[in-house]
């Protein structure tokens, strides 16, 4: 018991003495930039000193203020839930159009890959028979 009093009053001594050195740290006769001023032009403030600050009249917001600071407000806690569900959206309406663009381009690919190949077996034909008939013209 002795030795947490006897610590705590070192402290509370150690405490004193870091005070008394910071005042005099500030006393016009020990430090030299404050030489040569008289003690009541300092303004040094002192535990007992009591201030009054009385605070500035504000006039309450208007209405229109107070509803822009709550939609301000109400967009910043939920701006990060709009990004996701924007991203999400987003994703999902960039699927659906590539994939009715790649079934558009899929149905059109058919078409032409059809033609092209009528066209090839048309021409193949049309070889084959001059080149079978005797005086190279088509009957």
């Amino acid at each position: 018991m002795a030795d947490k009093r006897s610590t705590a009053k070192d402290d509370g001594d150690a405490l004193i003495g870091r005070t008394d050195a910071l005042l005099k740290k500030h006393r016009p006769r020990t430090n030299p930039k404050f030489a040569g001023t008289p003690v009541q032009n300092l303004d040094i403030p002192v535990l007992t000193e009591v201030v009054d600050h009385a605070p500035a009249e504000v006039s309450p917001p208007s209405l229109d203020e107070l509803a822009q600071r709550l939609q301000a407000e109400v967009l910043r806690s939920l701006q990060p839930q709009i990004d996701t569900l924007l991203d999400a959206r987003l994703a999902q309406t960039l699927a659906d159009l590539l994939e009715q663009v790649r079934h558009g381009m899929e149905a059109e690919l058919k078409v032409s890959l059809r033609a092209m190949v009528r066209d090839a077996v048309a021409a193949a034909i049309d070889r084959e028979i001059l080149r079978l008939t005797p005086n190279g013209t088509k009957p």
